[in-house]
């Protein structure tokens, strides 16, 4: 095994290796967690900030950008609203529907399932966001209806509809040339079902975000963080190694 020595000096002081100097410096910064926007405290397995990658686990960058927090997962981008340290769990949007309900790229919710997976404490339910419809036969006399909306991307107007569920008969009534799944939380979907529902309804459900869990494991550092007795975690060469 290595030795990773000081050195005496002319004079006899004994003068701190690189390593022991690389390893001082880890301890102050990966012990310090950071903040962006409303979200505090942002510490292991997280990193970004002033945190390198080496205080956290690579696919676990929070990117801070305006004072938005963001994850990157499966190459989608999401916001996060909140982070749980104790229960390992997210709650994030996705940023490609936070501005528009009418995204350019049509594409399910995924994850990266080996790191991260959606919730089932938090219940969260899946709705259904149908793009390129033809309504008319939904109306039946009727001018508009509450789950629809109106999509204007590259410069085609195009009707959409949602649905809090899956509902029967709806491809029945309703041509669509494609649909995608996206998870709300609970009070969310349930105000989608409401008879009073509305795009509007809609954009705030989808801003709303779901929970999503995180599953990477190690004992040594989890158990670490979570008693807040350590000085600093970081990784080494794909290994954790705590800083006391």
């Amino acid at each position: 095994m290595s030795q990773h020595c000081s050195r005496v000096d002319r004079d006899g002081f004994h003068v701190p290796s690189m390593y022991h100097v690389e390893r001082a410096y880890l301890y102050q910064t990966c012990s310090q967690p950071f903040q962006c926007g409303s979200l505090r405290e942002i510490s292991y397995p997280f990193w970004g900030g002033n945190r390198p990658i080496s205080c956290g686990y690579p696919d676990f960058l929070i990117n801070c950008q305006s004072n938005v927090p963001f994850l990157n997962i499966s190459s989608t981008s999401y916001r996060v609203l909140d982070i749980d340290n104790p229960t390992r769990t997210l709650r994030v949007s996705r940023e490609d529907l936070w501005e528009t309900i009418c995204p350019t790229l049509l594409f399910n919710t995924t994850l990266n399932f080996s790191l991260f997976d959606f919730s089932s404490a938090a219940n969260d339910q899946n709705i259904t966001l149908y793009y390129g419809c033809d309504t008319r036969g939904l109306f039946r006399g009727t001018p508009t209806i509450s789950n629809q909306f109106n999509c204007s991307v590259n410069q085609s107007n195009s009707w959409g509809v949602y649905v809090a569920a899956e509902a029967s008969g709806l491809q029945n009534s309703v041509l669509c040339s494609s649909n995608i799944y996206v998870p709300v939380n609970r009070t969310a979907a349930r105000g989608l079902a409401n008879a009073t529902g509305s795009p509007d309804v809609l954009r705030d459900a989808l801003r709303s975000g779901f929970t999503i869990q995180w599953s990477e494991n190690n004992d040594n550092c989890n158990g670490c963080a979570r008693s807040g007795g350590c000085g600093g975690i970081m990784r080494e060469g794909g290994v954790c190694v705590l800083l006391h």
